[in-house]
Order: C-alpha cells, then structure tokens, then sequence
C-alpha cells in the first residue's frame, strides 16, 4: 500500500500558506525588500572580482579553478577519465597526494582550452545558437529572411 506524499489536510494547510504568503497585497512589499537587499541604494553592488594583473596570478587562478574542479568529481571518476593508468590503482593509495597533484595538472592542462579566443566565441555562439533554437524551434526549420518575409509579408 503506497502513502500520498502530504494527507489532504496537509495539503490544504500548505496550499492555504502559499497562497496567503503570495497573495496580492503581500507580493509587492516582498519583491521591495528583496529589491533592496539586492541593490542596496537602488544600485548594483561594487564587484569584489577582479581579473589576475600578472601571469603568476594567472597560473594561481587556473590552479584553483582546476583543484576545485578536481574536487566536484568522485575520485574514482576523475582517476578513471582523467589518470590513464592511476584509476586501476588499489583503494590504500586512493590518498596519494602526487596522484591527486598529477590529475590536478592534467585538468589545469584541459582549462588551458580555454584560453584560445577563437574557441571561446566558438563555445559562445554554439551555446547562444541552442539557447535561440530552444527557445525558437523555426529557426531550425527556415532562415532568418525566410520567418521574416513569412511574417511580414
């Protein structure tokens, strides 16, 4: 015997909630006060990012850009896309700290992709290319000129 998710009494205490928290009169002093912890002063905040001034901290961006990657993958994942012959390795060396600094190399070596200007815009115009498709499925089907003249013509 399967039990509902929420009994029908929860279900209308919780849509009873929902509905009273974005209610008309509610929603617009909601969307002022998070205005204002987003833009305090009715502007943008100062961005505390700034991009690396020499090659030193370059190097030391991409480092911790390619650990932290590093650190999103399960271990035996990245040994195993990543490590060649590392991955098959028992599980006592698993903690292996030049194993780990030679995977991170590696991945620092695959970020160094993207610093080629023509695959970044290549990466951009691919990903905005999707993004319209998705959003406009004629595209894929017609030309541009072609939806223009259907639509004004």
């Amino acid at each position: 015997m399967e039990t509902p998710l929420y009994a029908p009494a929860q279900r209308e205490l919780l849509s009873h909630h929902i509905n009273s928290l974005f209610s008309p009169s509610n929603l617009p002093p909601l969307l002022r006060t998070l205005r204002g912890v987003l833009f305090p002063n009715n502007a943008p905040g100062k961005t505390t990012l700034f991009p690396p001034s020499s090659e030193s901290e370059l190097q030391a961006l991409r480092r911790r850009a390619a650990k932290s990657l590093w650190g999103l993958l399960p271990k035996g994942v990245g040994r195993l896309y990543f490590g060649g012959r590392l991955w098959r390795r028992s599980a006592e060396s698993e903690g292996d700290l030049s194993d780990d600094e030679d995977l991170v190399d590696e991945m620092e070596r695959l970020l160094l992709v993207l610093d080629d200007e023509y695959c970044n815009k290549h990466l951009m115009y691919s990903i905005l290319e999707l993004l319209l498709a998705r959003l406009m499925p004629e595209l894929t089907e017609k030309s541009v000129t072609e939806l223009w003249e259907e639509r004004l013509g």
